[in-house]
C-alpha cells in the first residue's frame, strides 16, 4: 500500500495492488464519511499516482528495494518520502527528501513490513515459508 498526502488540501491518495484490499478500503472510507478527502486506487504503487500530485508526503507501507525517481518527481519541493527499504531481510525506515541539487536520506528507525509485490518485490531466503529445495515464488 502506498499513501500520498497533500497537506495543503488534506487530500489523501492511497494505492494497493490487491483488489480485495482496495475495495475494503473504499468501503471503510465511505463508512467513515471521508470520500471527499480520500481516493483509493487499485493498482501498483510502483509509479505512484501523478494525476493527484504533487504530494507533501509519500508513505510506503510495504518494504521496497529502493525509492523510485517517479516518487521523488511527485513530491512538492519540501515533501518527503517515508519508506521501509528492504535491506538484507530487515526494513530500516528511511526519510527521503530533496535538497537543492539531490535527494537526501536519513534513517528514521527500524520497522517490519511485508515485501512489496510487482517490480519492487525483494525475496529473502527464509523470510517466507517454503520447502527448502524450492526457490522463492515471484508475484504475478
Amino acid at each position: 500500500m502506498l499513501a500520498a498526502i497533500d497537506l495543503a488540501t488534506g487530500q489523501l491518495t492511497t494505492i494497493d495492488i490487491n483488489p480485495v484490499i482496495a475495495a475494503e478500503a473504499r468501503r471503510a472510507v465511505a463508512r467513515a464519511g471521508f470520500t471527499d478527502l480520500v481516493t483509493v486506487i487499485c493498482g501498483d504503487g510502483y509509479h505512484g499516482h501523478p494525476p493527484a500530485g504533487p504530494f507533501d508526503r509519500i508513505l510506503a507501507t510495504c518494504s521496497v528495494r529502493g525509492v523510485l525517481p517517479t516518487w521523488l518527481d511527485q513530491l512538492t519541493p519540501d515533501g518527503v518520502v517515508l519508506v521501509p527499504l528492504a535491506h538484507g531481510g530487515i526494513h530500516p525506515l528511511t526519510i527521503i527528501g530533496h535538497t537543492t541539487t539531490t535527494p537526501m536520506a536519513r534513517g528514521a528507525g527500524s520497522a517490519n513490513f511485508m515485501s512489496a509485490e510487482g517490480p519492487l518485490f525483494q525475496p529473502y531466503p527464509g523470510a517466507h515459508p517454503q520447502p527448502p529445495d524450492q526457490p522463492l515464488p515471484r508475484p504475478p
